[in-house]
Order: C-alpha cells, then sequence, then structure tokens
C-alpha cells in the first residue's frame, strides 16, 4: 500500500523544475534557412510571432502533451499523440503544461498524455518560445516554455515511451512506459468518479 502525506509535500513556482531537467539544445542544432510559417495559427503561437529555424545535429529528447476527446456529436478532437508541437521540457502537472505550453480549452487537448520523443539527427524544425493565449473566459494562459514546431509529424518510432499527467506537480523527474499509446479518451472517461 502507498500512502502520502499530502501536507508534507512543497510546490514550487511552475516552470522551475522542469527547467532545470529540460533538454539542453546547445552544440546539438545548426541554423538552417527554412521557409517561413505561413499558417496564421502556427505563427501566433510563437511569441511575437518570434522564431529561428534549425536542424537538428544530434539526436534529441523532446516531449510531447497530448489527448483527444470523442465529443458528444461522437467526433474526435484534441490532440493526437504523432503531433507537430513539442517542446524541450517535460509536464510538471496538468495545470503546468496548460498555462505554460498556453493550451486553451477550446482546442480540446485533454492534456492527459505525455510522450518522450527521440528526434533522430536531420529533422528540420522552428524554435521560439510559447505565446501568451487569452482564453473565452478572459483568463490569459502565459506560455513561456520553449516551443518546438516540428515541418512534419513526428514519427511513431520516435516514441520512448509515454505517461499519464497528474494533477499535482511532480517531485522527481518521470518515467515513461512504452506501451500502447491511447488516441482517444471518451469524455465520461476524463474525470474518474471519487
Amino acid at each position: 500500500m502507498f500512502c502520502c502525506d499530502y501536507d508534507a509535500l512543497t510546490t514550487y513556482e511552475p516552470g522551475s523544475f522542469c527547467s532545470q531537467h529540460r533538454t539542453d539544445l546547445t552544440g546539438r542544432i545548426e541554423r538552417v534557412n527554412l521557409n517561413a510559417i505561413t499558417d496564421m495559427d502556427d505563427l501566433n503561437s510563437f511569441l511575437n510571432q518570434s522564431y529561428e529555424s534549425y536542424i537538428t545535429t544530434a539526436p534529441l529528447i523532446l516531449y510531447r502533451a497530448f489527448g483527444a476527446v470523442k465529443k458528444d456529436s461522437g467526433k474526435i478532437a484534441g490532440a493526437w499523440a504523432t503531433g507537430r508541437f513539442i517542446s524541450t521540457e517535460f509536464a510538471e502537472s496538468m495545470i503546468d503544461v496548460k498555462n505554460r505550453l498556453a493550451l486553451a480549452p477550446e482546442w480540446f487537448n485533454t492534456k492527459m498524455y505525455e510522450e518522450k520523443l527521440l528526434v533522430p539527427a536531420g529533422t528540420e524544425f522552428y524554435l521560439g518560445i510559447v505565446a501568451p493565449v487569452k482564453m473565452k473566459s478572459g483568463t490569459i494562459l502565459s506560455g513561456g516554455a520553449q516551443q518546438i514546431l516540428l515541418t512534419e509529424r513526428c514519427k511513431k518510432e520516435w516514441v520512448l515511451g509515454c505517461r499519464r499527467i497528474t494533477s499535482r506537480q511532480i517531485t522527481h523527474v518521470p518515467k515513461y512506459k512504452l506501451a500502447d499509446i491511447p488516441d482517444e479518451v471518451e469524455k465520461k472517461d476524463l474525470y474518474p468518479v471519487i
């Protein structure tokens, strides 16, 4: 039986833990000239629409938060495991990843899962900082994490493992299991009965 004294847990400033462990890109990427980003949604996802284009010169460990939901209409919406937006930082908690990656609820990314990727050398991408997003409620999601936008979707063979993102701040570097990566979640299963 696992017991935890939640009163003894200490919290920390969001982003401070993962930034200590984020993937260092120094000496592992090289600046290249790629076509400019033309999709306005992609462009606006970068702070001040500012980004640089690079190619990896060595394999990189990167992370992607994802999760899709089947809406009442039966249509699946959200973010799938093999997307284009990834980060050098792992998620500290669901709230942290929502805020630091500025994942607005209307995009239906449930942020329930995170995959750890081994991106090979020779991969082209755009690098910048996540821009803040204003939600429909008026709340501002601050962004601020390092964001990578791949020129093509990541490949399933890059996945080293997957984990469930928890609602509490993590206190250690997360572990990832190589298992079937969930593609969707039934809306009724998002929040377990307590």
